[in-house]
């Protein structure tokens, strides 16, 4: 009986919570509660555990989400037809268009810069994400366990960015199908443990994927191709940068089922400049057609403490400056033309399908459009959720 009480509780409390979860509508269509998104996030009305639906236009708007709120921020129409830009040029620091500092949703959003790419830099030392300098702009900021879905982001010097205290709080950040496209960097993971799982990180200009400065990232299921440009430091697809000292124990960043394909620069690359140490596993990936090293590491100086990757059941192929550079733990890996094609699915004589680990994935790596059943396939599967792949 006392079972059936606490059940009984336990459903009547969800029940009112629902119950007095509320939905807003942000728009230019007659009867939308307000007319921008930012007005409806801040209204006293508006409550954690309230949804806020925009539809469709052009919102020249920075967004911010506080701390004390958790919502539910979502597009009627998707990515393509609801677009947030800022209203002005970057002055004085850097400006972050959007920032959610909560445990809040943010889904189906394109968020771009009218107003040009930051100026290049050339040596990561200079960035500084919360540093004075105007030119850091980011597209999507998340210092919260925050859940970012479907969105695309282009024209930063950051795409997307999460950093402390969004580890701090618990719970992982989440990143999740969505596109990076034509940012100086695409995605980056600051001092934080985050999903970054499922997204397209395609055509930025320095670096796809960084995990820096102590994090501890899954880096799952993305497709990191085209990014990079000739005579930019450590220009590559995913950079581990290990650089901060206050870890006291090994960072192990989890690189699984990517495909890192056509950067300029090396495809994966792992730096360790002082702290605990820089242990990824990199595993079920295609690592092929990078114009530098397919991995690297970057040993340390005077060999303190060389960053340490485990690299286990990968192709890496036909990478211009040779498969890998002092990796002491290649296991189990071929070196094979992927046989791509279009969109970097794979042809069904491809030797990268049932070539990985057990399977835990889901979508398809293959032209025909079936799904995994056996062994992992090699490489980026695209979920069935992805908005609109390859953009």
């Amino acid at each position: 009986m006392k079972k059936m009480v606490f059940t009984t509780m336990v459903i009547l409390i969800i029940s009112l919570s629902t119950a007095f979860s509320a939905t807003w509508t942000v728009g230019s269509a007659d009867g939308s509660d307000f007319s921008s998104i930012q007005q409806a996030i801040m209204d006293e009305s508006v409550q954690s555990g309230d949804t806020i639906l925009v539809g469709p236009g052009v919102y020249n708007e920075l967004i911010r989400v506080p701390s004390d709120k958790i919502l539910t921020i979502r597009s009627t129409d998707g990515f393509d037809e609801t677009i947030i830009r800022r209203p002005g040029e970057p002055v004085n620091g850097p400006q972050m268009t959007v920032l959610i500092q909560s445990g809040s949703t943010f889904e189906g959003f394109t968020v771009d810069n009218p107003f040009g790419l930051p100026k290049p830099l050339t040596t990561l030392e200079k960035i500084s994400v919360r540093g004075d300098e105007m030119e850091n702009t980011a597209g999507i900021t998340v210092t919260g366990p925050a859940k970012i879905q479907n969105c695309k982001v282009s024209g930063h010097r950051f795409g997307f960015l999460q950093e402390c205290p969004s580890g701090a709080l618990g719970q992982a950040p989440s990143m999740r199908y969505n596109i990076s496209v034509n940012n100086d960097i695409g995605i980056c993971c600051c001092e934080t443990y985050s999903e970054v799982r499922d997204n397209i990180v395609m055509d930025n200009f320095w670096v796809g994927i960084i995990s820096a400065h102590s994090s501890c990232d899954d880096i799952i299921n993305n497709l990191v191709v085209g990014n990079g440009t000739a005579g930019r430091d450590y220009s590559c697809g995913i950079l581990c940068w290990q650089s901060y000292d206050w870890r006291p124990y090994e960072l192990n960043p989890r690189i699984s089922v990517n495909t890192v394909s056509g950067n300029i620069g090396d495809g994966i690359v792992c730096i360790w400049e002082r702290g605990a140490p820089n242990m990824p596993v990199i595993e079920n990936s295609i690592i092929a057609s990078n114009s530098g090293i397919g991995i690297r590491v970057v040993p340390s100086e005077e060999g303190i403490c060389d960053p340490k990757p485990r690299v286990y059941k990968c192709n890496v192929w036909g990478n211009d400056g040779g498969e890998v550079a002092n990796i002491n733990r290649l296991i189990d890996c071929i070196s094979q033309d992927p046989l791509f094609e279009e969109g970097y699915l794979l042809g069904n004589n491809s030797p990268c399908i049932d070539r990985g680990s057990i399977p835990d994935n889901r979508g398809t790596t293959r032209s025909n459009g079936s799904q995994d059943r056996l062994n992992t396939d090699l490489g980026f599967h695209y979920p069935i959720t992805i908005v609109s792949p390859l953009y």
